[in-house]
């Protein structure tokens, strides 16, 4: 068996990988039309993509890109400032193709490579599931000091979607019974036909689609600690592009005719990835997110040809309650050789590691979740 690696990081060289790509992609994040969207909007990004060759044929792809960016140091939910670095990212989501032990030990000893070369300072692995090939390469095939020595890990929630919500309920026999004697007993009640649930997939309607989400954001704490807004016009291209492709499911709860819960989401490939959720906090108490979650969940399955609910990471309760899929999954960063660099490495391992030993020591004594909602909703 002859292979080897190729690095596509040009226009016209990424435009020869069509064919291979899109008989790949499985994600709309590495989507081969969405991805030259994403760097026409963001010319900060620079594309870069390795491609695994075996016999003249691409069997695996990298999709990722060079950015100018920090990298965290966080404490929390407090981030301190850090200095710029050009980092290779590459999420989960865009290695596409064969992903046995031997191909990506192929591409990893590639990209170490690249980095001794100074192609870039730092790796970034995003999201990448616990025991994964790239996941135990990034911890054992680099020396110990260009290593992330403490990572903070993450849930990735996923649904597995019904034939019909009567096997749903079925195969969910507490969510049944919470559902009509919450649902049925006290919010319709409570709220009885002020409630409107509508779902928008349509160009006319994105500026009410932003718009309305945008009003509910504002009002959230994930805005408090710097979530962008949905009115920047990169934000109405990238819906622009859902839209004209066909993905976007757009769902917004209404109350008295005001946003108060939204739930975003693209259809790709089978699956429904749930991309952006929040909600009004002054209607926490009714748990309007998850009788949102309900409705989604019952109109996708009325719609058909969704197998999956993709939720991703985060440990918010309506994804444990809905949810039967959870996969553990961290970011890591692999540094360069240089000196400067293995010494930020060693900084940010320290407050890392900070950060997970109170963490668990406040879990220990019962104040982590009353202290994290605390933080949350008074920065």
């Amino acid at each position: 068996m002859s292979s080897h690696v190729i690095s596509y990081d040009s226009k016209q060289s990424i435009s020869e990988l069509l064919s291979s790509w899109t008989r790949l992609q499985w994600h709309p994040d590495s989507d081969f039309e969405y991805y030259l969207k994403i760097m026409e909007m963001e010319p900060e990004l620079k594309p870069y993509i390795l491609g695994l060759h075996e016999n003249g044929e691409i069997k695996t792809l990298l999709v990722g890109s060079i950015k100018r960016m920090p990298v965290e140091l966080r404490f929390g939910y407090k981030v301190f400032p850090s200095p710029n670095f050009n980092v290779f990212v590459l999420g989960y989501n865009g290695i596409l193709g064969k992903t046995d032990k031997l191909e990506c030990t192929v591409l990893f000893d590639a990209l170490v490579k690249l980095l001794h070369r100074r192609k870039f300072d730092i790796i970034l692995f995003g999201n990448l599931p616990l025991y994964s090939p790239f996941h135990d390469l990034a911890l054992s095939g680099v020396p110990f000091s260009s290593r992330d020595h403490f990572r903070i890990k993450q849930e990735s929630w996923q649904l597995s979607m019904p034939a019909s919500m009567d096997k749903y309920w079925s195969d969910h026999k507490s969510l049944r019974h919470y559902n009509r004697r919450y649902f049925s007993n006290k919010l319709l009640k409570k709220y009885d036909n002020r409630m409107q649930i509508t779902c928008y997939n349509s160009v006319g309607k994105l500026d009410m689609i932003l718009q309305d989400t945008e009003h509910i954001v504002t009002r959230t704490w994930q805005r408090r600690l710097g979530a962008t807004s949905f009115l920047t016009e990169d934000n109405r291209k990238r819906y622009e592009f859902y839209i004209d492709n066909g993905w976007l499911y757009a769902y917004i709860l209404y109350i008295d005719h005001n946003p108060v819960c939204f739930l975003h989401g693209v259809k790709y490939h089978s699956i429904f990835y749930a991309q952006q959720i929040g909600y009004d906090p002054e209607y926490k108490e009714d748990r309007i997110g998850n009788y949102l979650m309900i409705h989604v969940i019952q109109d996708l399955c009325e719609r058909g040809g969704i197998h999956t609910v993709d939720f991703g990471v985060g440990n918010s309760e309506a994804k444990r309650i809905f949810c039967d899929v959870c996969v553990d999954a961290e970011d890591i960063y692999v540094f360069g050789p240089a000196m400067y660099l293995k010494a930020f490495n060693l900084m940010r391992a320290s407050l890392t590691a900070i950060h997970l030993a109170s963490k668990s020591l406040l879990k220990r004594v019962g104040l982590y979740g009353s202290l994290r909602k605390y933080w949350r909703h008074t920065k």
